[in-house]
């Protein structure tokens, strides 16, 4: 049993009712699902991926506001659905 990957799915049925069910204008995921993030950027800097860029720039001015640090990760439009 890979308790790692269960959660993976749990969240994503998760995401999944919040967009087709609730209709959230924005949903904005916090887990720590992964350390990969925390390979890339160190414990006390959270990554943001999105390619909305209003929303891209209300969390940076939260996370500025808050002292809480982030940073955009890069995505690839290919790799986007539209």
């Amino acid at each position: 049993v890979n308790t790692d990957a269960e959660g993976r799915l749990t969240l994503a049925d998760a995401l999944v009712y919040a967009d087709k069910e609730v209709g959230c204008e924005s949903i904005i995921e916090l887990s720590t699902l992964t350390g990969a993030c925390m390979v890339a950027l160190g414990k006390k800097v959270c990554g943001i991926w999105t390619s909305n860029d209003d929303l891209a720039k209300n969390l940076d001015d939260s996370s500025k506001a808050t002292g809480e640090k982030s940073w955009r990760m890069p995505l690839e439009k290919d790799t986007m659905s539209s």
